[in-house]
């Protein structure tokens, strides 16, 4: 076995378990739009004025983005988790895409989730956006494996 196939396969197993993280992701965004467009009396704040109105569009657009990021993610990590990428494309070009869709939906999930304690706690969204922050940052110093 050469070192190309054995990078491969350690390829093939990151998609395996981040197929599983990309579903469950996927699923508390879509319930998050869900939740928001369900009660956009709770999340359009009248004190706000057209700036509430605003925020509920940035809120749904965001979680709405971020929800298809994820499914697309999931749908093209299913072929490389497989090991089914079709013939004649480059196993590197799926990986690139498929990453960059996650890495995507990742950072708007990050985003997203101070955004819906806004209307109810500043303090609760600087809090947990500092948290997201230190935690964001320590995940990218951490050494590849």
């Amino acid at each position: 076995m050469s070192g190309g196939d054995e990078e491969h396969k350690l390829d093939i197993a990151w998609f395996q378990q981040a197929l599983f993280t990309t579903g469950i992701l996927a699923g508390m965004s879509f319930t998050a739009l869900v939740l928001v467009l369900q009660a956009k009396s709770d999340f359009v704040p009248m004190s706000w004025g057209s700036s509430g109105n605003l925020y509920f569009l940035v809120l749904v657009c965001l979680l709405g983005s971020t929800s298809c990021s994820f499914v697309f993610a999931s749908i093209m990590m299913t072929y490389l988790a497989s090991g089914n990428v079709p013939e004649g494309t480059k196993f590197k070009a799926y990986d690139h895409y498929t990453y960059a869709l996650y890495e995507f939906g990742f950072l708007a999930l990050l985003f997203a989730i101070p955004l819906l304690f806004l209307p109810f706690d500043w303090v609760a969204t600087a809090i947990v956006a500092g948290i997201e922050v230190v935690l964001f940052i320590f995940y990218h110093r951490l050494p590849d494996i």
